[in-house]
């Protein structure tokens, strides 16, 4: 539900609200790989690169295989 309502928040470009909920579902979950995803987007809507590139990098060691991680290290790039 958390990771939803974060979805829908960041689809009305409420990344703050967001990414408090992504973080709420990663309290409980470190390795749900959407609210990780949604986490990274949010961060990077909110020009908060680094934090963004960091929690990346975290995800892309444990999926370097990605098609989606890809495209989203080169936007940080």
């Amino acid at each position: 539900a958390l990771l939803m309502r974060g979805m829908l928040l960041a689809q009305s470009d409420e990344f703050e609200k967001a990414l408090a909920d992504f973080q709420k579902v990663l309290e409980s979950d470190q390795e749900n790989l959407p609210a990780l995803q949604a986490s990274i987007e949010a961060l990077f809507q909110l020009e908060r690169f680094d934090e963004a590139e960091a929690i990346l990098q975290k995800v892309i060691d444990k999926a370097p295989q990605s098609p989606e991680l890809q495209i989203m290290r080169a936007k940080l790039l």
